[in-house]
């Protein structure tokens, strides 16, 4: 069922503003991912726009400014773990993606300190 209620999370939380109620719903988002990260590795639509992964590094990147501690460093710990678990090629297949778009990878790698 949180596969399938995945992907439309991310979309509706992704334009809402950096405040509190965006935090609170980043944490909750966190507590799910750390008790079964294959919610986001095991999504489904492969590295595409259409999946799991790319729509929560998306999601990620679309703070304005970096989230506060603790959650700053959480989605940070869940970011290089995708990272790791894709592989440079296939994290830099996601990061090619955002190129052209607002929120530039580095934008993304800076925040979350991912250098």
């Amino acid at each position: 069922m949180l596969k399938e209620c995945f992907i439309p999370f991310c979309l509706s939380l992704h334009d809402v503003m950096d405040d509190e109620e965006r935090t609170r719903a980043f944490s909750g988002l966190v507590a799910v991912l750390q008790a079964d990260s294959s919610l986001v590795l095991g999504g489904v639509g492969g590295l595409g726009r259409s999946g799991h992964v790319f729509n929560f590094v998306s999601l990620c990147s679309s703070w304005n400014d970096p989230p506060s501690e603790p959650l700053l460093s959480q989605l940070s710990v869940i970011l290089r773990a995708i990272m790791e678990a894709l592989g440079p090629q296939n994290w830099q297949t996601i990061l090619n993606v955002f190129e052209g778009g607002s929120n530039k990878p580095s934008h993304l790698i800076d925040m979350f300190r991912l250098r």
